[in-house]
């Protein structure tokens, strides 16, 4: 165990929030006749930064690691104890990875011996190779944090010979922690645990034994923001019934034949991002539900027992009441299996649509079907962009083939949500997502050939449209550069497609 130093007894500056306070003006007075003692006009008039308030300066230090803020004491006198203000520390021992381990216990210790800020606003800890021996250190450096009312606490170990990391017992029942994210493989956790003041709680790399998610939850009564990233679950159950929780996003879980059960009556955000394979989806009570996002990255051949399929509908039913939606590439392409199939998507209740594409030609179902299915769609978000991608089956592709050039010359049917909503378009990456790209005059790709085709029918189509915003991809700018006609015809040909509306106005981006 490590015992630092005792802390001097002196008034912290930045607990004094406004600088009009008489006694934050004299130390900032004195701090500045003290640096420029000795110092010309000329070098003080170009030394700005150093004439600003003591809280401002602090502010800025506290976004550097606390390494870099130690090495501003060097700058003058005004600086060399500056840093032991800041209320941010941020140990990494990457930055030491060419001076050794002890070098960088040493540091920390030392920084926490002079350190004065009497309340830690952050504390994060990063070891890029934890091992068994450290941990004496971790539990001293930990405390001091705990001691000093720390608010927001980020440990972030990558823990290679032992079998397992304890946290010291003052951090279970620390009550005055709201930020909490841990980065550890191999934690073991209490089984009591009370963050009452707890509002936001990430966790990642970690195996979460039978019981123990739920001893956290209970543990946590205002938990508003919860993030479980590439964690392993046992057994693989994750039951959220979090009355508070108004933000969660799930990241590639390691568990096979995991079951998300979610009852969140005030949850306003739901991120799902991973593998869909293996996972079923239980979403109850999301009646505040307004953001969601679905990314998956599955990239195996589509199963035509309609499994995915099956999934994936499920899972849109349970978000109707959410108004801005993003959707992946994948799921796009699995919706275009509904609309070969001539089956209805969910019906979505979102004003806004965000869809990520690579303008494949299986695709364009998709993007048919998802628009019938939001009849109150207001904004459409295209973002083109490289991503995974469904391989669909040679016998479902010759079924349901169809003329790609022809596709949206071809589209009859009503769409709700263009005669009567639809006021806004944007799309980014415009004219991207191939290698390398074919810029000679008419020479477009045919993914490239679909995005114009798009643009063209959501104009002609769109009764109430008010505003187009096309964003070039920057490859697609790159290699136009070389000869500026292909840009200039692109632009003349999408400005003379016809609108439905009299009010749709098209603005290009070159950014």
């Amino acid at each position: 165990m490590h015992v630092f130093g005792k802390r001097r007894e002196e008034k912290n500056p930045l607990d004094l929030s406004s600088p009009s306070n008489p006694e934050t003006s004299k130390i900032m007075a004195g701090s500045r006749r003290q640096e420029t003692s000795g110092i010309g006009v000329e070098e003080q008039n170009h030394d700005q930064i150093s004439n600003l308030p003591d809280y401002i300066l602090c502010h800025i230090l506290s976004f550097m690691p606390t390494k870099d803020a130690v090495k501003t004491g060097i700058l003058s006198r005004r600086w060399r104890d500056l840093w032991t203000w800041v209320p941010t520390l941020d140990f990494d021992s990457r930055q030491f990875v060419n001076r050794g381990r002890m070098d960088f216990f040493n540091f920390v210790d030392r920084s926490l011996i002079l350190y004065e800020c009497s309340n830690i606003r952050r504390f994060r800890l990063s070891f890029e190779h934890f091992e068994g021996q450290m941990a004496s250190y971790t539990d001293a450096w930990i405390r001091f944090a705990v001691r000093r009312q720390v608010e927001e606490l980020e440990l972030d170990f990558c823990c290679l010979d032992i079998p397992y990391v304890l946290l010291p017992h003052c951090l279970y029942n620390y009550a005055k922690l709201t930020y909490l994210r841990l980065r550890i493989s191999n934690i073991k956790l209490n089984e009591f645990i009370c963050w009452r003041s707890l509002k936001v709680l990430c966790l990642q790399w970690m195996i979460l034994e039978e019981g123990i998610f739920h001893v956290i939850l209970s543990g946590c009564p205002l938990l508003e923001d919860l993030v479980i990233d590439e964690c392993d679950l046992h057994p693989s159950h994750l039951n959220n019934s979090t009355p508070n929780l108004k933000s969660l996003t799930v990241k590639n879980f390691r568990s096979r034949n995991l079951r998300l059960n979610i009852s969140a009556p005030k949850l306003r955000s739901l991120n799902i991002f991973g593998f869909i394979e293996g996972t079923e989806f239980s979403l109850t009570d999301l009646l505040s539900l307004h953001e969601v996002t679905l990314k998956f990255k599955e990239t195996t051949r589509f199963d035509w027992n309609d499994r995915f399929s099956d999934k994936l509908k499920i899972l849109l039913e349970t978000i109707i009441h959410a108004k801005f939606v993003t959707i992946c590439c994948w799921c796009i392409q699995v919706a275009s299996t509904w609309e070969a199939k001539r089956q209805d998507a969910p019906s979505l209740n979102c004003k806004c649509l965000a869809l990520e594409l690579e303008m494949r030609k299986w695709e364009l179902p998709g993007i048919v079907s998802l628009l019938k299915a939001s009849p109150d769609l207001e904004t459409i978000i295209i973002s083109i962009t490289l991503t995974s991608s469904v391989r669909f089956d040679e016998e479902f592709m010759r079924t349901h083939d169809f003329v790609q050039s022809e596709y949206w010359q071809m589209q009859k049917s009503p769409f709700p949500c263009l005669a009567h909503r639809l006021k806004s378009v944007e799309i980014h990456g415009f004219m991207g997502c191939d290698r390398p790209m074919k810029i000679r005059n008419r020479g477009l790709t045919n993914r490239q050939e679909n995005q114009l085709k798009l643009v063209k029918f959501l104009l002609k189509n769109a009764m109430v449209l008010e505003k187009m915003t096309i964003s070039f991809s920057e490859g697609f700018l790159r290699e136009a550069v070389k000869r500026l006609a292909p840009v200039v015809k692109i632009v003349e040909e999408i400005s003379g497609y016809p609108r439905a509306s009299s009010q749709a106005e098209i603005l290009f981006s070159y950014k």
